[in-house]
C-alpha cells in the first residue's frame, strides 16, 4: 500500500505514460502475497509484446535515420532517431543565416525539388530528406486521399514560425504575449505531430475531417497550446541562459509587469493564459465526431478475430499476430480470404504470402481486384513473367502501396527511355525494384540538366538502379566536376556509382588504407581518376591484396596504382594462382625478371591459359597442374615470390 501511495504522489495519473505505469503496477502486483500467478504473467506477457513492439519500430526509426545521413553530415545537428523536427530547428536556432533561413523557408513553400538550386550544401541535404519523408508519409495513408497538400501545409507553417522565431532573436525583438502565442503554438510543432499521426494511424476518416485539418481546428490548436505552455514551464530558464527567445513566461511579464510565480501559465491568476484553455472560442468551428475520437485519449483492446485470423490463416505467431495487429483492423474473413486466394493463384508460396503480409498488413483490408490486379497486368503487359512478378513483388512488397498511373507507369516509362527495352526493364526491376521508390524523374531530369550525358544515365540504370533513386545527387555531381570527371563520359558514371556506394566514413577509411601503403592524396586522386572502381574494394581486400603483393611477390606497391584494375581481381581465384604461374616460369628461366609484372594478372582466363600456362609445351602438363592445384586451394600463397 505504501508503494502504491508514494507512486500516486510523485506524479499525477494523466501526467504518466499508460504502458510504463502498467509496468511499476506489475512490480507491485508481483509482491503482494495473494497475487495471481496466471493474470501476472498474462501482464507481463502482454508489456514485453508491446515493448517488442517498440523496439522493432524503433529499428525501423533508426535505419531509416542513418539512411538520411543527416547526423553524419550535419554536425550541428542534435544526431537522435526523433531528429527530422529537430534538426529544421537547429538550423533556424543554430548554423543559418538569416538570408539562409529565408531561402530555406521559400524552397519549403514552393515544394518543389528544383528550389534547392539556390539552397547551401547543409540546408539541401535536409531539404532532400524532409521532401522524401513526406513522400513515404503519402505511401503509407490509407485515407484515399492525396495528403501532401495537408503535410506540406504544417511543414510550411513550421518553418515559416521558425524563421519568425529567428527575426525576433537576431533583431532583438521580444514580442507581445498574444504575439508570441499566435507564432509559438505552431514551432512548438504539436499540430504538425498530430496532423502526421492523423494520416498514419488507422481509423476512419470522412471528407469533412480533412476541411477541419485544413482549418487547423481549435482541438488541433489548443493542444499545441497545451504541449508549448508545458513545454515553456521545464525549459524557458535553460534555453533563455543559452540566448534564445523569450518564452510566455517573460513576454507576459515584460507586457504585465507580473512576477514569474503570477505569470505561471498554470495558475489561476493568470487570467489571460487560464481562460485561453478553458474558455471556448467564440466562434468555435464544428468538430466532426470521428476527428474529435481520434483526437481524444483513447485506448481500445485488440480484436481476437484479427490475431485469430492471422494465427489460423497466416500461420503467424501469437507475437507476430499481435505486431501486426497494430496497423490492421478485420472486422470478417471476406476481404482477407480474396486476398490470400489472390496470392496463392498468382504462384505465390505459403512462406512468401507470410511475409509479404508480415510487411504489409494493410494487404488483408483491400480489394484484391482494385488495388493489385491491375499492377500486376501492367507487368505482364510488359513482359514479366509470373515467376518475375512474384520475385518483384517478395523482394518489394511497398510497390503494391503505389499508386499504378501516378508512380508506377511514370517511374516505367522514365526507365525505358534509357535502358531502351521491355526486357531490360523488367530485368533491371527485378535486380532492385525502383518502381516503388520515390523521386526517379525528377533525378533523372536533374542529372540530364547537369550535364549527365543518356549513356552515363544507361550504364547507372544497368549497375546499380537504386542510387539514381537516393537523394542529394547533385552534390555528387558538383565534387565530381570539381575533380575533373566530364559528365559525357563513361568515367563518369563509374566514379558516380564509387561516390554514390560509400559514405564519407568508408571513402575516408579506404583513402587512409592506400595512405598506410604509401600512397599520396595526389596518387590516390589520379588512380581513381584513372580506374574509379578500385574506390568499391574494401579496405579488407584492399589489405589483402597490397599484403600478398608486397610481402610474397616483393613488389612494390604503387604499381597497383599503376594497375587499379587487379584490386578489383580475386586473390584466392586469380592473383595467387596465377603469381604461381609465373614464378615457375621464372624459375625455369622462361621468363625475364623485369619482364612486366601487370600483364599475367589482367589478361582474360582464357588467354592467360593459351600465352602462359599451355605457351611452354615442354613445361605444360606441370604448369596445368600447379595452376589447378592453386585454383582449388582455399589459400595458396605458400611463400611465392617473384624477385
Amino acid at each position: 500500500m505504501s508503494l502504491q501511495i508514494s507512486h500516486a504522489l510523485e506524479l499525477p495519473l494523466h501526467w504518466r505514460v499508460p504502458r510504463w505505469g502498467a509496468r511499476c503496477f506489475i512490480n507491485i502486483y508481483e509482491k503482494q502475497q495473494n497475487k495471481n500467478n496466471v493474470l501476472l504473467e498474462f501482464a507481463k506477457l502482454d508489456f514485453n509484446i508491446l515493448q517488442t513492439s517498440y523496439q522493432e519500430e524503433l529499428k525501423y526509426a533508426s535505419r531509416w535515420w542513418k539512411r538520411t545521413e543527416i547526423g553524419e553530415k550535419l554536425r550541428f545537428v542534435r544526431d537522435r532517431v526523433h531528429s527530422l523536427i529537430a534538426t529544421i530547428d537547429d538550423i533556424y536556432d543554430v548554423y543559418g543565416t538569416l538570408e539562409e533561413l529565408e531561402l530555406f523557408t521559400e524552397a519549403i513553400d514552393r515544394w518543389n525539388l528544383n528550389a534547392v538550386d539556390t539552397l547551401p550544401c547543409y540546408m539541401k541535404i535536409c531539404y532532400y530528406a524532409l521532401y522524401h519523408f513526406v513522400d513515404e508519409v503519402e505511401i503509407l495513408n490509407k485515407t484515399g486521399y492525396s495528403i501532401t497538400p495537408y503535410l506540406k501545409k504544417q511543414w510550411t507553417g513550421l518553418c515559416k514560425s521558425y524563421l519568425t522565431e529567428a527575426k525576433w532573436y537576431h533583431s532583438g525583438y521580444t514580442p507581445t504575449f498574444d504575439e508570441y502565442i499566435e507564432n509559438a503554438w505552431i514551432s512548438i510543432s504539436g499540430p504538425l505531430i498530430l496532423i502526421h499521426a492523423y494520416f498514419v494511424i488507422p481509423h476512419s476518416f470522412k471528407q469533412g475531417d480533412l476541411v477541419c485539418l485544413e482549418e487547423n481546428n481549435n482541438i488541433i490548436r489548443y493542444s499545441a497550446m497545451i504541449l508549448l505552455l508545458v513545454n515553456d514551464l521545464g525549459t524557458s530558464e535553460r534555453e533563455i541562459e543559452t540566448g534564445d527567445i523569450p518564452k510566455s513566461i517573460q513576454c507576459y511579464m515584460k507586457e504585465t509587469g507580473a512576477t514569474e510565480i503570477e505569470a505561471h501559465p498554470l495558475t489561476a491568476k493568470n487570467k489571460n493564459i487560464f481562460l485561453l484553455l478553458t474558455t471556448p472560442s467564440s466562434s468555435p468551428s464544428p468538430i466532426p465526431k470521428t476527428l474529435f475520437k481520434f483526437f481524444s485519449i483513447s485506448t481500445t483492446n485488440p480484436q481476437s478475430f484479427t490475431v485469430s485470423y492471422l494465427i489460423n490463416n497466416c500461420g503467424f505467431s501469437p507475437e507476430t499476430a499481435s505486431k501486426a495487429f497494430q496497423n490492421l483492423t478485420l472486422s470478417n474473413s471476406q476481404k482477407p480470404d480474396s486476398i490470400l486466394a489472390f496470392f496463392t493463384t498468382h504462384g505465390f508460396s505459403i512462406s512468401q504470402l507470410r511475409d509479404i503480409i508480415r510487411r504489409e498488413p494493410w494487404l488483408l483490408s483491400c480489394d484484391p481486384n482494385k488495388v493489385l490486379l491491375p499492377k500486376f497486368q501492367f507487368l505482364l503487359s510488359k513482359g514479366a513473367s509470373s515467376s518475375d512478378i512474384v520475385r518483384i513483388v517478395n523482394s518489394s512488397p511497398r510497390l503494391l502501396r503505389r499508386s499504378l498511373e501516378n508512380h508506377i507507369v511514370p517511374a516505367y516509362q522514365c526507365a525505358k527511355g534509357f535502358l531502351q527495352s521491355d526486357k531490360k526493364t523488367i530485368a533491371c526491376v527485378k535486380r532492385f525494384c525502383f518502381l516503388c521508390q520515390s523521386g526517379l524523374p525528377e533525378n533523372v531530369k536533374l542529372l540530364l540538366d547537369n550535364g549527365v550525358s543518356h549513356s552515363n544515365i544507361a550504364r547507372l540504370f544497368h549497375w546499380w538502379p537504386s542510387i539514381i533513386c537516393s537523394f542529394d545527387l547533385l552534390h555528387t555531381v558538383e565534387e565530381l566536376k570539381e575533380l575533373g570527371f566530364d559528365g559525357s563520359t563513361s568515367a563518369f558514371s563509374k566514379a558516380f556509382l564509387a561516390k554514390r556506394s560509400a559514405t564519407k566514413a568508408q571513402w575516408d577509411e579506404k583513402v587512409e588504407t592506400f595512405k598506410k601503403w604509401g600512397w599520396s592524396d595526389e596518387q590516390i586522386l589520379e588512380t581513381f581518376k584513372k580506374h574509379p572502381f578500385c574506390m568499391l574494394v574494401s579496405p579488407r581486400k584492399i589489405n589483402a591484396i597490397m599484403d600478398f603483393w608486397v610481402y610474397h611477390l616483393g613488389l612494390d606497391s604503387l604499381d597497383l596504382a599503376r594497375a587499379p584494375g587487379i584490386l578489383q581481381c580475386s586473390l584466392e581465384k586469380r592473383i595467387i594462382p596465377r603469381a604461381s604461374v609465373v614464378q615457375f616460369l621464372i624459375s625455369k628461366g622462361l621468363r625475364r625478371k623485369d619482364a612486366g609484372v601487370y600483364t599475367p594478372f589482367v589478361v582474360s582466363e582464357k588467354l592467360f591459359v593459351e600465352k602462359f600456362v599451355k605457351g611452354f609445351e615442354e613445361h605444360s602438363s606441370d604448369l596445368i597442374k600447379l595452376y589447378e592445384e592453386k585454383l582449388n586451394l582455399p589459400d595458396g600463397r605458400n611463400d611465392i615470390q617473384l624477385v
